[in-house]
């Protein structure tokens, strides 16, 4: 099963490294760990600056990867400290479970991944965007020697099973407005124009321009959903 995801500047690497650990034992070597930065509502939320974020990200990774693969260890860092840690349990699958990336389109993540050959996870932007991002990532895997596969791309989509459109967008309408409005779109806007300067567009300049639109204010319109909205994406 996929953890998607850990928000690694948020949480504490042991404890994520050892609750997917022992979710991998449980399941017997059925995880796939997702691990992600976070979406900007969430350094609002727990007053955390913005331009830690990436900062935050490798330096638990790097103990995470510490964690499942290394017998003993200890870590120094700038956010997180630990003395002769030895995780227990380790890994099901070895050296450790996949990783896969949920991304938005920055060029640093898309980077970061790609130099580790680690699959993508993209929202359902659109087609124009999503090759672009497809595009750039696939420049970056290719800067390691290999070549980006179809398991190595994933989207997400919401998916409702109903005897009818109607009948779907009846049932399932109202509750994906409520989590586009509330659960992903609440506390964006105010969370954005906090971050201000935290947001850099050069991220995001390969992407032609007819493109850039979702990447820049997806999330605060969300907010403001409607189901007008949602029965545009309804199949």
């Amino acid at each position: 099963f996929l953890v998607m995801g850990y928000l690694l500047p948020m949480h504490d690497p042991l404890l994520v490294a050892e609750e997917t650990a022992m979710a991998d034992q449980i399941s017997g070597g059925r995880v796939i760990a997702g691990l992600a930065r976070g979406a900007p509502r969430e350094y609002h939320v727990f007053s955390m600056p913005a331009q830690e974020a990436r900062a935050r990200f490798e330096e638990s990774y790097e103990i995470i990867m510490k964690a499942w693969t290394q017998e003993t260890f200890s870590h120094e860092g700038k956010f997180w400290s630990y003395k002769e840690i030895s995780l227990w349990p380790r890994p099901y699958q070895q050296p450790h479970p996949p990783i896969w990336m949920p991304v938005t389109g920055s060029k640093e993540t898309l980077d970061w991944a790609g130099s580790r050959n680690y699959p993508i996870v993209l929202p359902e932007f659109s087609r124009g965007l999503i090759e672009d991002i497809i595009g750039y990532y696939s420049k970056a895997v290719a800067k390691t020697g290999n070549k980006v596969s179809s398991d190595q791309i994933t989207l997400f989509a919401d998916a409702y099973v109903a005897d009818s459109r109607a009948a779907a967008i009846a049932e399932y309408g109202p509750n994906y407005v409520y989590f586009q409005n509330m659960l992903f779109g609440h506390g964006n806007s105010v969370a954005l124009a906090r971050l201000g300067s935290a947001r850099n567009p050069a991220s995001f300049d390969y992407v032609r321009p007819e493109n850039r639109g979702p990447l820049m204010n997806e999330r605060v319109k969300t907010a403001a959903f409607t189901l007008a909205d949602a029965e545009k994406r309804v199949a």
